[in-house]
């Protein structure tokens, strides 16, 4: 009964594609949320 039979390592170009988005989806939610700051200031 071993269950780390599912835990293999990732390979490197996985990670990096992880990391990339994780990047993206933080800098995509930031500029979003910069949009709805200055949209707050001009009404």
């Amino acid at each position: 009964m071993n269950k780390k039979k599912h835990n293999r390592p990732y390979s490197k170009d996985v990670l990096n594609n992880i990391e990339l988005t994780l990047i993206f989806n933080k800098t995509k939610a930031t500029k979003q949320n910069y949009v709805n700051y200055n949209s707050s200031f001009r009404s």
